[in-house]
């Protein structure tokens, strides 16, 4: 078999699938055993405590994918801002105020990411509650922080189109009025 097509994407796909198949079917295996072992208790006892070693596994992976979500969902969100601002020199003062908020939030979550970084296994299992709920709280925040800009930026916009709506009638009534007197 060559390099290429022995590390070819579509094979490490295939790799992957395998690897959680016999995932998923020693979990079955294992829960199955752990329920019908009732006869013998030393063997239920090592099926409960494998199981409950793959399940705090299963969410220590589980909370650094979440990580890497939340750090992927801020850089996003930061591209959508970068994009939605042409000129940095023309941000109204209460667009400056939600980006300086949504600024603070994002130094937090910073922070925080920084402080779960490449923790020890043993500091990964101490603190798993707390980095799952940490995690969470940083999704709700920026879940808040990105709907209150949304709609403080929607109010604007509908603001200056109702005060462009207010000065064209006027205009077009000014305009009125002048032809009227022609």
């Amino acid at each position: 078999m060559k390099w290429k097509e022995k590390f070819s994407p579509a094979r490490r796909r295939h790799k992957s699938q395998c690897s959680s198949d016999a995932a998923d079917v020693s979990k079955t295996i294992l829960d199955a055993l752990q329920q019908s072992s009732d006869a013998f208790p030393p063997l239920k006892s090592v099926a409960c405590a494998v199981s409950t070693i793959w399940d705090i596994s299963v969410r220590v992976k589980s909370s650094k994918k979440e990580a890497k979500a939340v750090s992927k969902r801020c850089i996003k969100i930061l591209e959508v801002l970068a994009d939605s601002v042409p000129d940095p020199s023309s941000i109204p003062p209460e667009m400056l105020s939600s980006i300086e908020q949504f600024e603070r939030l994002l130094n937090h979550i910073t922070d925080v990411l920084r402080s779960l970084e490449k923790p020890t296994l043993l500091k990964s299992l101490i603190y798993l509650n707390r980095t799952e709920s940490t995690l969470q709280a940083m999704q709700r925040q920026l879940d808040e922080v990105s709907q209150r800009f949304l709609i403080a930026s929607s109010m604007r916009i509908e603001a200056k189109v109702s005060h462009t709506e207010e000065i064209v009638i006027s205009d077009t009534r000014q305009s009125s009025a002048k032809l009227n007197r022609i």
